[in-house]
């Protein structure tokens, strides 16, 4: 294979593995950021309830009603928490998943700053790449684990190429 065919190769792959894994910690951060939103908004209305119906206790007895309705209803709430939120464990667990992500790409990024400036042999790259993969490889099942959906996969997408582009002027 020609020198030039090969820069390609290492090129594309470098730069396709850097995509992924940046795809891999956006997803973790909006995930994550989303997750903790919810829980606080889920926490408030749990709050929240139950003191409505006090308050309106003492307007109209129509309100007591009401109140009792409120907190069935918050009651209710409490049993779907772990179907509607994430535990913090878990939302731990994906913190430092994205700081994995986050490491794993510097790498992948001085992988390509070296490629760029020519510091680096063909079998260096493809040694740090393999070594990066296998480490993406055992990464993504806990990712996959731990993130129910994920959020907005063609923006997150485009988000990382935007970035890796306008990193490395392409």
């Amino acid at each position: 294979m020609s020198g030039e065919t090969m820069d390609n190769l290492v090129w594309k792959d470098l730069w396709y593995t850097a995509q992924t894994v940046k795809v891999y910690e956006l997803c973790c951060t909006r995930y994550s950021n989303k997750m903790k939103r919810r829980n606080r908004i889920y926490e408030w209305i749990i709050i929240a309830l139950p003191l409505i119906g006090a308050a309106l206790y003492k307007l109209n007895p129509l309100f007591t009603l009401i109140a009792s309705i409120l907190t069935g209803l918050e009651a209710i709430l409490e049993k779907f928490k772990p179907f509607l939120t994430q535990s913090e464990k878990e939302l731990s667990e994906l913190r430092v998943l994205q700081g994995k992500f986050a490491e794993i790409l510097s790498d992948i990024e001085d992988g390509i700053l070296s490629f760029r400036v020519d510091s680096a042999t063909d079998s260096d790259l493809k040694t740090l790449l393999t070594k990066k993969k296998k480490q993406i490889s055992k990464l993504s099942p806990l990712l996959d684990s731990i993130v129910r959906k994920v959020p907005d996969n063609e923006h997150l997408n485009d988000e990382a190429l935007n970035y890796l582009n306008s990193k490395y002027n392409v």
